[in-house]
């Protein structure tokens, strides 16, 4: 989910965030076009790694948390109950 909100700022559209809209507002007031190309252009090397980091970064933390156990959803209800107290 954070790799999502992330891109979102670092769009290839202005509308794709708040402080997207903000700068055009301000650039629109001061009499600056960016047209939507241009920017894309620049956005798309910062979009490829910024998720090619994001996306290497939740691949380890997923190698490196993983239990090489198999998921037995009846061990951990067992496991969580008898901790609470139940």
């Amino acid at each position: 989910m954070a790799l999502g909100v992330n891109y979102g700022a670092f769009s290839t559209a202005f509308s794709a965030s708040l402080a997207g809209l903000l700068w055009r507002d301000i650039l629109a007031r001061k009499h600056i076009r960016v047209r939507r190309l241009d920017f894309a252009r620049v956005n798309l090397p910062i979009i490829a790694v910024a998720m090619t980091v994001g996306c290497s970064v939740l691949i380890g933390e997923i190698y490196i948390m993983r239990n090489n156990s198999s998921y037995d959803g009846a061990v951990y209800n067992a496991t969580n109950n008898s901790s609470s107290g139940s």
